[in-house]
């Protein structure tokens, strides 16, 4: 598929007839080439921007009962500006690069134990990067120099989880499982590069590098769910989930009940509520109102606790018929240890 702005491409096939096949899909836009030939024409600043993403799935079929799948993601996106002089006697460049992106793997095996009961087990890696870079190169006579300012943050988690679904009969679907997850944080490293020369020598060349300290996070899960019909119109779904988080040589703990409850009048009108509770680990520090790439992803730690969330849901539906469909939810949620 080809566009005006970006373009896209897919191959799909088996590699063993009937055990093996793959799927990989590629996207990218082209506006940098676009602006990279506008450069040419003009001393004007020129935005510089671009994305990509790459797609690759492997799935293999050792039997009937047991399958591989293994999928690969890799994405970034760039925005900057370029700007550049050019006089007789004096000439400057000014770059300023905003980059980001995700690269994800994840290995899972399905195996189906008999007509009632399956698990999947998943073994997953992901990187988050993003990085800043802006430079100013000045050009006048016997003197040159070179500055930059340069940030970045990152974080790269390994987990392993294991998920059964075990359905007894036509009434219980049963889920149950349990997870680990290693996380790596890098919140912030930032610093600066000064070089200057003049008469051919060198007369300032100095570095500065500033790392936020690196934390170590490490969180484990388990926890099982019944979806069943109390009786005819009634139909309910309980569950109980249990996490830790270790951070800083301080474990917190949580039990996390999940209940809901759908009840049905008839074949067009049904109430249902629910109660949840969740803890948050990870909290997300924004410099102003809007998302930006610049935002760090930090974990709690020995000082700061974890938010802590009850939510309670109620909600009416009504099915018309006909393709009409009507439906009214109102929630209330108490939130504790709120960042800001």
């Amino acid at each position: 598929n080809i566009g005006i702005l970006s373009s896209r491409i897919n191959f799909e096939g088996p590699i063993m007839k009937g055990k093996t096949s793959f799927n990989l899909s590629a996207r990218r836009s082209y506006v940098d080439v676009f602006t990279r030939a506008a450069k040419l024409f003009t001393d004007e600043s020129i935005p510089t921007m671009y994305m990509y993403d790459l797609n690759a799935k492997v799935n293999h079929k050792f039997s009937d009962r047991s399958r591989l799948y293994l999928s690969l993601y890799n994405g970034k996106d760039k925005e900057g500006v370029e700007s550049k002089q050019d006089d007789t006697n004096f000439s400057s460049k000014t770059v300023v690069d905003y980059k980001w992106g995700n690269t994800v793997a994840a290995l899972r095996w399905n195996y189906i134990f008999n007509s009632k009961m399956f698990v999947n087990t998943t073994i997953a890696y992901n990187r988050y990067n993003f990085d800043f870079k802006s430079s100013e190169k000045l050009k006048e006579k016997d003197f040159n120099s070179y500055y930059e300012n340069f940030q970045s943050s990152e974080i790269k988690d390994l987990s392993l989880s294991n998920d059964f679904e075990y359905i007894p009969d036509n009434k219980h679907r049963i889920r149950f499982g349990s997870g680990f997850i290693f996380h790596r944080f890098n919140p912030e490293v930032h610093g600066s590069k000064i070089k200057e020369t003049e008469g051919g020598e060198e007369s300032i060349n100095k570095s500065n590098h500033f790392l936020n300290s690196r934390i170590i996070g490490r969180e484990a899960l388990v926890y099982i769910e019944d979806e069943f019909p109390v009786f005819n119109m009634l139909k309910a779904n309980l569950g109980l989930h249990f996490s830790l988080f270790n951070v800083q040589e301080k474990t917190y703990t949580s039990l996390q009940p999940r209940v809901s409850l759908g009840y049905e009048f008839n074949d067009k009108l049904a109430v249902k509520t629910s109660y949840t509770k969740m803890n948050q680990y990870i909290n997300l520090l924004t410099s102003n109102s809007l998302v930006q790439p610049t935002d760090l992803w930090v974990p709690i730690t020995k000082q700061l606790k974890p938010m802590v969330a009850h939510q309670y849901t109620l909600g009416v539906y009504y099915d018309k018929g006909n393709g009409y469909s009507f439906s009214a939810e109102t929630f209330y949620k108490q939130m504790k240890n709120v960042l800001e």
